[in-house]
């Protein structure tokens, strides 16, 4: 991204034929990131998809589906694009961090709150409150029902996808190729493949944040990482104006940033990008490895509970059988008494 671009590039790249297949690795690296990252946010989305579309006629459903795939393409791409340009400025990137910290914080904040049920509960109840007040609609309401709860989806997997463009390193960022630079191929494509792995192994998705729920909380923490490295990028922005790549024109700061101490204009607020991606792979590895010590713990107790269970019920007495007056009936070891 030309607005990420803060100093010259330390590799001269000018097309992707001068590609290494470290530069190969590096862009695949962020594409494979967003598709998981897409699975992992939007699971549970496929099921709100299907609640919307179930009160149509078995062979419209996949239609409704399908044209809402189409319709999320191209949202994703006008999105991106109008993104390629919001992106020059630096409130633009503060604002969209801020967004995703706060994504973050609310879902954490809100799990705390088992009574009011989790987040895809609620949306679930209120896809399903939607659906029973519009039975009637027809196909194209439900079409645009479904590119609607698309649009509504994509927005924080658009904001984290230009989160993980930014850890690229910037002279991979800056490569132009045709009319956008390859930043912006990624994380289109990044979010195309991501929507459309969703789609396909949605079912897998569920089953894996159902046998590691520690994979969720890790989706959260991703997008906070994320938060903070467009918080960062956006402070960079502002204290040190990026270099255009296309003219080398460098702009002036904003002359109220000279009021700010020197020390806090020199800090170098922008993760790099190796500590941006230690930190993404240390919280889907932490993830995975407390997922897999939880089950233990979990299994163990649930052992635990069993084996108590089993001892309570063998140690628990007889009741001696009580008849009509109160009075214990007389054993069946008792001899009968003749009258």
């Amino acid at each position: 991204m030309d607005v990420f671009a803060a100093v010259a590039p330390t590799a001269a790249i000018e097309s992707i034929a001068d590609f290494t297949v470290t530069h190969w690795l590096a862009v695949f690296g962020a594409i494979g990131s967003l598709i998981i990252l897409e699975g992992l946010l939007s699971a549970d989305n496929a099921l709100v998809l299907a609640i919307l579309v179930r009160h149509l006629p078995k062979h419209q459903r996949t239609k409704a589906l399908r044209y809402g795939i189409i319709g999320a393409f191209g949202f994703r791409f006008i999105a991106v694009a109008l993104a390629a340009y919001l992106v020059k400025y630096w409130f633009v990137v503060l604002i969209g961090g801020c967004y995703l910290l706060y994504l973050m914080g609310h879902h954490f904040l809100r799990r705390g709150h088992d009574e009011e049920g989790t987040e895809t509960d609620i949306e679930v109840e209120e896809a399903q409150t939607y659906a029973r007040k519009n039975q009637a609609r027809g196909f194209w309401g439900t079409v645009v029902a479904v590119e609607l709860a698309d649009i509504a989806f994509s927005v924080d997997s658009i904001l984290a996808a230009l989160g993980v463009a930014a850890g690229l390193p910037r002279y991979i960022q800056n490569v132009e190729l045709g009319p956008f630079q390859l930043w912006f191929w990624v994380v289109f494509l990044g979010g195309v493949l991501g929507i459309v792995t969703m789609r396909l192994v949605a079912g897998y998705f569920i089953l894996l944040l159902e046998r590691f729920s520690t994979l969720a909380e890790a989706a959260y923490l991703l997008v906070g990482w994320i938060g903070l490295k467009l918080v960062g990028v956006s402070l960079r922005m502002m204290f040190h104006p990026p270099r255009n790549p296309r003219t080398g024109v460098v702009s002036e700061p904003a002359a109220w940033t000279q009021s700010v101490p020197q020390i806090l204009r020199d800090f170098p607020w922008e993760m790099n990008p190796a500590v941006f991606w230690s930190g993404m792979s240390s919280i889907v590895i932490g993830a995975f490895v407390l997922g897999i010590v939880r089950n233990r713990r979990l299994a163990r107790l649930e052992a635990a509970k069993k084996v108590l269970q089993e001892i309570e019920t063998e140690a628990t007495p007889i009741p001696e059988p009580i008849g009509v007056a109160g009075a214990a009936l007389p054993r069946s070891d008792t001899p009968d008494k003749l009258g």
